[in-house]
């Protein structure tokens, strides 16, 4: 199941967070109705949150530590999702 959600989290990161994705997607609209999450930078935080969840608690299982440390490498290693990490609280 953790697998899983990594996989959704790095596609919806390559949709609607990052150098092409705007925050006045439709999307946001219902992230903030059901999960209160207002724009790319509380998903964000979201994201950061379980990436470090998964390396502090789950790091007995190497191939969910692999995928987790790849997502995260892909959100520092663009230029915009890296100065949008920059502006979270949780980094």
């Amino acid at each position: 199941l953790e697998l899983a959600m990594l996989y959704f989290f790095g596609q919806f990161r390559k949709v609607y967070i990052g150098d092409q994705a705007t925050s006045s997607s439709k999307v946001y609209k219902y992230l903030t109705e059901r999960l209160m999450l207002s724009d790319h930078l509380a998903v964000l935080t979201l994201l950061m949150q379980k990436i470090t969840g998964h390396l502090k608690y789950r790091h007995e299982s190497a191939e969910l530590t692999n995928k987790t440390l790849a997502l995260f490498s892909e959100l520092t290693g663009g230029y915009s999702s890296g100065k949008l990490l920059l502006k979270l609280d949780v980094v």
